[in-house]
C-alpha cells in the first residue's frame, strides 16, 4: 500500500477548494491524495486545480463504488466550482443522471393522503453540541450490541425491536454525558418528543450502516427522529424509496451537528453511512419516541369481539390484556398449556389450530386437519413475503370473525417468498428487512393469540446452493427466537426426519412441483408433497 505521506499533494491535487481545506484538514489530503493515486492507477488523467470539488466521491463505500462513481465524476468535472461548494450535493445515478447532477438541499416527495410536501430530513445548522466531548460520551456509554459495522448502545424506557434484535434498554441516568446531552436537546429543541436514544459508535471509516429507513412498528407514528453527531465528520446519503427519482443526496455531518427526519419521511426515504477513508471514531446519538405494542393490540382485540353476538365473542378487558404477557416474555412466563388452555373453553368450543403461509397452505383441507377435539383454520397468501403476508393477515376479515381466545396454536411458514429478493436485491438490507418482518409478525400473532404456542415451519429446501444459504440463514433466525422465547417452537422438516431433504440438505425432488420456464427452482409441494405435510402438521397440532 502507498504511504500518503511520501506523495507530494501538488502534483495530485483534485482543485482547489480541497487544496485549501487540506492545508487544515490532514484526513481531507489523505482521502484526496488516495482518490488521485487510484485515477493514475487505472491509467485515467488527474483532473487538474480547475476542476469541481471531488470531496462527495471520496466517500464512496469501496473501490468498486469509486468505478462506478468515475463517470458522474468527470460530468461533474463541467460544472462550475460555485455550484460544488455547498454541504449538500446531489450525485446521478442510472439514466437519469446527467439531469440530476446539480447541487440541491433536499429530497422531497408527496403524501398521496393529503398532498403534504415530505422532505428527506431537516437540518439545525442554528443549534451546535460542540460543546460536549465524544471522548467522554465514549467513555460513559455501555455497549452492549454488536453489528458487523458498529457497536450501539441503547437507552430509554421501552424496549426496541430492529434488525431481528430485542434491545433492552438501559436507564438515561446510568451515562452521566448522554444526560447532558438529553437535558440539552430538550431546552433547545422543547417540541420534539422522544423517550429513547440508540447510541451508535463508527470506529473509523471503515464502519458503517446501508441503505435502510427506520419504520420499525415500535417507533411512534408521530415520532420525529432527531440525530447529533460526535466526532470524525462522515456523511450521510438520501435516496428515495421506490428509485423513482434516481438522485442521491449527500449532507455532510461534522461535530456537534444536528438534523431530524419524521417517522412518515421514511416511507419515502432511505439513508446510510456509507464507508470512507477516515481513520477517526464518530458517534451519533438518535433519539426516537418509542411505543408499547399493547395499545394497538388493546385497539384491535376490542374490534375483534361484538358482545351483542355471543359470550365467546367479547374481547378480553383492558386490565386482563395488560396481565398478558407482552412481546418479549421472560422464561417463567409460559403459555398456558393446551390441556388447561381446553378446561377454560366452553365444552361446545373446540380450540383453533391456525395455519399461515403464502401459497404453501393453499391446498391443506382444513376440514381434514379438523378433528373431533379441535379446528383448523387455513389462512394463505400467495407470492406474500413475510411483510406482505402481515398485512393481509392483518386487514383479513376472515380473522376478525374468529374468537381468538380459542386459538391454541398457531403454524406459521414464511419467507420462502423473501429468498430471491435477498439473493438478488442488497443482500444484507433484504436479509434485516426479513427478519424484521417475521419478527413482526411474530409480535402480532402472539398479540391477538397470547396464549398460543407460535409454531414456525422451516422453509424447505431448494436445488440451488445460493438459496439453500439463504434459506439456512433465515432458518437459523426461526431457532434463534424459539430459543429465545418460550412461546415460539421450531418445526424442523429436515434433520432427523428428512421428509423433504437428503442428509446433505437438498430437496427430494418426488415431493416438489416440476420446474417450468418461469419458475426454474419451484419451491411448491404436489400432491404428494402436500399430503406428507399435512399428515405431519395435523400429528404435531394434536400431540406437540
Amino acid at each position: 500500500m502507498v504511504n500518503t505521506d511520501d506523495v507530494c499533494f501538488d502534483t495530485c491535487m483534485c482543485c482547489v477548494t480541497c487544496y485549501k481545506l487540506s492545508q487544515e484538514n490532514a484526513e481531507l489530503k489523505r482521502q484526496v491524495t488516495m482518490f488521485a493515486l487510484m485515477l493514475e492507477k487505472r491509467g485515467l488523467e488527474v483532473p487538474s486545480t480547475s476542476t469541481v470539488c471531488l470531496q462527495t466521491d471520496l466517500e464512496c463505500e469501496d473501490v468498486t463504488s469509486v468505478e462506478l462513481a468515475l463517470p458522474n465524476l468527470f460530468e461533474l468535472s463541467s460544472s462550475k466550482l460555485s455550484d460544488q461548494e455547498s454541504d449538500v450535493t446531489s450525485v446521478g445515478t442510472g439514466s437519469n443522471s446527467s439531469s440530476s447532477s446539480h447541487s440541491f438541499s433536499n429530497l422531497t416527495s408527496v403524501n398521496t393522503e393529503n398532498n403534504e410536501i415530505i422532505e428527506a430530513f431537516t437540518s439545525h445548522s442554528d443549534l451546535s453540541f460542540k460543546q460536549f466531548s465524544l471522548d467522554n460520551l465514549q467513555r460513559d456509554t455501555k455497549f452492549d450490541t454488536g453489528f458487523r459495522s458498529r457497536l450501539v448502545a441503547y437507552y430509554g424506557d421501552e424496549e426496541y425491536h430492529y434488525s431481528g434484535k430485542s434491545h433492552i434498554p438501559q436507564p438515561f441516568k446510568n451515562n452521566q454525558t448522554l444526560s447532558e446531552i438529553i437535558a440539552h436537546v430538550r431546552k433547545t429543541l422543547p417540541r420534539v418528543k422522544f423517550n429513547s436514544a440508540m447510541v451508535t459508535l463508527y470506529a473509523d471509516g471503515s464502519q458503517h450502516i446501508p441503505y435502510h429507513s427506520d419504520d420499525e412498528p415500535d417507533i411512534c407514528e408521530s415520532s420525529e427522529i432527531t440525530t447529533i453527531s460526535f466526532g470524525q465528520t462522515r456523511v450521510i446519503k438520501f435516496r428515495s424509496v421506490d428509485r423513482t427519482d434516481t438522485r442521491e443526496l449527500h449532507h455532510k455531518l461534522s461535530h456537534g451537528d444536528v438534523f431530524t427526519m419524521t417517522k412518515t419521511s421514511q416511507k419515502h426515504f432511505q439513508h446510510c453511512i456509507p464507508k470512507d477513508y477516515s481513520s477517526l471514531p464518530r458517534i451519533s446519538v438518535t433519539l426516537r419516541e418509542i411505543t408499547s405494542p399493547i395499545n394497538e393490540i388493546v385497539t384491535f382485540l376490542k374490534e375483534l369481539g361484538s358482545p351483542e353476538k355471543s359470550p365467546s365473542h367479547v374481547a378480553p378487558s383492558e386490565s386482563s390484556i395488560h396481565n398478558s404477557p407482552k412481546v418479549s416474555v421472560s422464561k417463567n412466563m409460559r403459555p398456558i398449556t393446551s390441556q388447561n388452555q381446553r378446561s377454560l373453553l366452553p365444552q361446545t368450543e373446540k380450540p383453533i389450530t391456525l395455519y399461515l403461509s403464502s401459497s404453501m397452505f393453499r391446498r391443506l383441507n382444513a376440514e381434514k386437519l379438523s378433528s373431533g377435539s379441535q379446528q383448523a383454520e387455513v389462512f394463505f397468501y400467495p407470492s406474500a413475503t413475510a411483510g406482505m403476508m402481515l398485512d393481509k393477515f392483518q386487514q383479513d376479515p376472515r380473522l376478525r370473525k374468529l374468537n381468538t381466545q380459542r386459538i391454541q396454536r398457531v403454524i406459521i411458514l414464511t419467507g420462502t417468498n423473501n429468498v430471491d429478493r435477498i439473493l438478488f436485491d442488497n443482500p444484507q438490507e433484504q436479509l434485516d428487512r426479513a427478519q424484521k418482518d417475521i419478527y413482526s409478525l411474530m409480535q402480532f400473532v402472539h398479540a391477538i393469540a397470547p396464549n398460543a404456542f407460535v409454531n414456525f415451519l422451516n422453509i424447505l429446501p431448494r436445488h440451488n446452493k445460493d438459496r439453500n444459504t439463504i434459506i439456512n440463514e433465515l432458518n437459523s433466525f426461526f431457532i434463534f427466537l424459539s430459543n429465545e422465547l418460550d412461546y415460539v417452537n421450531f418445526i424442523d422438516t429436515g434433520h432427523g426426519r428428512y421428509l423433504f431433504s437428503t442428509p446433505d440438505g437438498f430437496r427430494k425432488g418426488m415431493y416438489f412441483t416440476s420446474a417450468t420456464r418461469n419458475i426454474p427452482d419451484n419451491p411448491h409441494l404436489n400432491d404428494q408433497g402436500i399430503g406428507r405435510l399435512a399428515k405431519h402438521l395435523k400429528y404435531i397440532a394434536h400431540n406437540c
